[in-house]
């Protein structure tokens, strides 16, 4: 686990059959995006179009409701940008499991296009990058 350094984690599934998914690493000192673990896809009209996340919300803050994990994803057809704000946040602080890592499982509103849907997030971060926000 010495090497782990966080991630973030996110998809859902919109009302008119769009979907997305990704994983993504933040970058170690000297490396750059082409270098980042970052994978994933944009399903649209029937097609799975791998996809690189950008502006990738790692975790930074620790709050009950409301943090921004909006996303944008870079795919042949361009950027498709996904706003998300955390529901039904759970935490997992100091994980002793992963080197003290805060852990973070949540439900996300999504949106797109003016459709609203639910979909997941889990993330992780260093403790010491993290902040408590009432």
């Amino acid at each position: 686990m010495a090497a782990f350094r966080g991630h973030c984690w996110q998809s859902g599934v919109f009302p008119d059959g769009r979907a997305f998914g990704y994983i993504a690493y933040p970058l170690r000192p000297g490396e750059t995006e082409e270098d980042r673990y970052n994978i994933g896809y944009l399903y649209q009209d029937g097609k799975m179009h791998p996809a690189r996340a950008r502006n990738i919300p790692f975790l930074r803050k620790i709050m009950a409701h409301g943090d921004d994990v909006s996303v944008e994803l870079e795919t042949a057809l361009g950027v498709t940008k996904i706003g998300g704000s955390t529901e039904l946040c759970t935490f997992h602080l100091g994980n002793q499991g992963v080197n003290g890592f805060n852990n973070q499982q949540s439900g996300v509103r999504y949106t797109l296009d003016g459709m609203t849907t639910f979909g997941m997030i889990e993330r992780s971060a260093p403790a010491q990058l993290c902040t408590i926000v009432d």
